[in-house]
């Protein structure tokens, strides 16, 4: 009897998270889309000014991320393959084989957030293979209260 009442008990209650995220604890979320383009990466320069230390995407008017979900909330970002996407923070592996040496070197993404704003950070392990402006990138935000 006990695992009927419980079985009904646990039934009620995943019933009670909609999929459609209106209802349920912490099941209220919002998707937020923030396409980077090629152009839009600003480099950081090293403080002596001779290399680029690192790259940043700036997002100002993210209304969606409000006092209460800065606080309450959780914010998850994703970089968006496609296909596939991958949470932040994560390294990205790159390797060059066209010379006469076989290259290899990482791409490191992360992201902060506060309220009413993101900014994305992407950093090369090595700034002579991997220089140069980063390519397109879409990121998406899932913000969960």
């Amino acid at each position: 009897m006990k695992k009927i009442v419980l079985f009904s008990l646990f039934a009620v209650i995943l019933a009670s998270c909609g999929r459609n995220g209106n209802d349920g604890l912490l099941s209220t979320w919002k998707i937020v889309k923030l396409p980077v383009n090629s152009s839009n990466w600003q480099p950081v320069m090293s403080n002596d000014g001779l290399y680029v230390d690192y790259y940043i995407a700036v997002f100002s008017n993210v209304p969606e991320i409000t006092q209460n979900i800065y606080k309450d909330g959780l914010v998850l970002c994703y970089i968006d393959h496609g296909d596939s996407r991958q949470i932040l923070p994560t390294v990205i592996p790159y390797y060059d084989d066209s010379g006469n040496e076989f290259i290899t070197w990482t791409q490191t993404i992360d992201f902060i957030y506060w309220v009413g704003g993101v900014q994305i950070n992407l950093t090369n392990s090595d700034f002579v293979y991997g220089s140069g402006q980063p390519k397109s990138m879409n990121f998406v935000l899932q913000i969960l209260y």
